[in-house]
């Protein structure tokens, strides 16, 4: 169970300053530029099944083309899957990075890993998939390009780089509401997930709310503020 938990542990993306043309750091500007989906063919992709995808890791991305559908939501949005690891390491299910060039946000990739395809009893159907991707990964994009509550993705950035906000508290912040938004989804019945993965998220969730909490008694000042805002945003998002 500690391990399949690991598995909902999505690495977000570090918060650090990069003077480099182009690089996977998000600097939380709302400016998109849209990514062209990766050429495959219409009826390849219709045939290939998660079974296939499992044992086959040549046919990754194109299955993963077929389950993502495209969408205007995600015209800001490139989906990768991760066939060298390098982005997602150990257990990491999925891992969303903001793309800037010359100091500015042109775009995310979701770089999906390795151990989405070898997790046979958390991952059992494109729905699954489905919901990693479009609602936990994607509601990633929405925090790193619109922010939470009252505070803008600019301001949080700025407080993380300013060491006003631990990473640490950053990231379970995010992780929670991440979590929050995504059982509401599925008890509205956007999402069916299977069981198994469905308790593990509210696992995960029980376990961010709790960690959260902790930073909260202890914050002050500007991170204080945040995770005061991050829970208003549950009770927005109320789950049963």
């Amino acid at each position: 169970m500690a391990k399949s938990m690991n598995y909902l542990a999505s690495s977000l993306v570090a918060f650090a300053l990069s003077t480099a043309s182009c690089s996977f750091k998000p600097t939380f500007t709302t400016t998109m530029t849209s990514f062209a989906p990766a050429p495959s063919s219409t009826l390849l992709t219709n045939k290939i099944t998660l079974e296939q995808a499992r044992k086959n890791p040549s046919l990754r991305q194109v299955y993963l083309d077929k389950v993502i559908s495209p969408s205007k939501s995600f015209k800001d949005c490139e989906i990768q899957y991760d066939l060298s690891g390098e982005h997602t390491k150990d257990e990491t299910l999925a891992v969303t990075r903001g793309i800037t060039c010359e100091g500015k946000l042109k775009g995310f990739i979701i770089f999906v890993g390795k151990t989405s395809f070898d997790s046979p009893e958390l991952i059992q159907k494109d729905e699954d998939f489905k919901y990693l991707i479009e609602c936990h990964e994607y509601r990633h994009v929405i925090q790193y390009a619109q922010g939470i509550g009252k505070f803008s993705g600019e301001e949080i950035y700025n407080a993380a780089r300013d060491s006003k906000l631990e990473l640490s508290v950053m990231n379970e912040s995010l992780e929670l509401e991440a979590a929050n938004y995504g059982i509401k989804q599925i008890s509205k019945g956007n999402f069916n997930i299977n069981p198994y993965y469905l308790e593990c998220q509210k696992r995960a969730h029980s376990k961010h709310l709790k960690k959260v909490m902790q930073f909260a008694n202890k914050s002050s000042g500007f991170q204080k503020e945040f995770i005061t805002e991050v829970l208003k945003q549950l009770k927005n998002q109320s789950i049963k």
